[in-house]
Parts: structure tokens; C-alpha cells; sequence
């Protein structure tokens, strides 16, 4: 608890936490996000056991396609095999 009470009494610290997170450019806090919920939707579908197809729309690069890709095998080792149709 100390920690936290230090954290929150002094302002240089919330200021330098504050400097950092603005440093990080916007597209790559997107693009993080972009794969996590895919990672996400993945690992609940698997975890529940849905089966289905992973359709996506607007694939420009393909870079999230292929990450989708990668995280569904990984899920695959975690959770055994999903029924998911690339």
C-alpha cells in the first residue's frame, strides 16, 4: 500500500506514466488492439466451443489475417482444436 500512496502523492511520477503513453503513436496503439480483439474473439469461440468461419471484410495488407491465423494455432495448442474454417 505504501507504493500506491507514494504513486498517488507524487505528480512527477503521473506526469512521466502520462509522457510515456502520449509518446506511443496512435496506429501502433490500433493495431494493438486490432490483434488483441482478435485474439480475443478467437479464444472465446474456441473456449466455448462454436464452431464456425472467421470472415473478414476490407483486407487491404492482410497483416490481421494472418495474425488471426498464427493466434488460432496458438489457441489450438492451448484449448485443443476449434472447428474454425479459414
Amino acid at each position: 500500500m505504501n507504493v500506491l500512496n507514494f504513486i498517488k502523492n507524487n505528480l512527477f511520477i503521473q506526469n512521466l506514466a502520462a509522457w510515456a503513453v502520449s509518446k506511443v503513436p496512435s496506429y501502433l496503439e490500433f493495431t494493438i488492439d486490432k490483434y488483441q480483439a482478435i485474439k480475443k474473439a478467437l479464444y472465446i469461440t474456441s473456449h466455448e466451443k462454436i464452431s464456425g468461419s472467421y470472415l473478414e471484410f476490407g483486407v487491404f495488407t492482410g497483416s490481421s489475417f494472418n495474425f488471426a491465423m498464427r493466434a488460432n494455432r496458438s489457441v489450438d495448442k492451448l484449448l485443443g482444436p476449434s472447428n474454425c474454417d479459414f
